[in-house]
């Protein structure tokens, strides 16, 4: 199945879930951010380049659509302008949207990883005695810490 019925399908499939809660279409938008992740990082003609844009204003990535539309319509030379400035103009009247009319789509399987935190040595702090009690410091070169899911701001 080549990339356009790929999307012709997920697309459909999006809309149909768009009706129900936002979380089964959150769940459906994956296939098209699998779509998505595919065209960024091949090398896209000019009807792949307008798919990734409509893929952007689907998923409600407004910045994301209008930057990659003005750069791309000021880089090349369209056979299209038409339809360009058409999705352009689409982008332009959802930043007219209250936020919350505006439903913006994130990849859920991206927010499921947990990034690798680094791991504090004892090396990392700074132990002054006085005579009642130990001042422990955090070396300057931490800006914060996460200590049980708070953070603490490095004063």
């Amino acid at each position: 199945m080549n990339i356009y019925e790929r999307y012709n399908t997920a697309i459909e499939d999006f809309r149909k879930a768009q009706k129900g809660n936002l979380y089964t279409a959150t769940k459906s938008a994956e296939s098209l951010f699998d779509i998505m992740y595919e065209l960024e990082e091949s090398n896209k003609n000019e009807d792949k380049s307008y798919l990734l844009a409509r893929i952007y204003c689907e998923l409600g990535l407004k910045w994301k659509c209008r930057k990659f539309v003005k750069s791309y319509k000021s880089s090349n030379q369209l056979d299209y302008l038409d339809k360009w400035q058409q999705l352009l103009n689409k982008v332009e009247d959802l930043f007219e949207l209250r936020c919350f009319e505006l439903v913006e789509f994130r990849d859920l399987r991206m927010a499921k990883k947990r990034k690798t935190l680094q791991p504090l040595l004892r090396s990392d702090f700074v132990f002054n005695e006085d005579k009642y009690f130990i001042r422990i410091n955090i070396k300057p070169s931490f800006n914060d810490i996460v200590l049980l899911n708070k953070k603490v701001l490095h004063s």
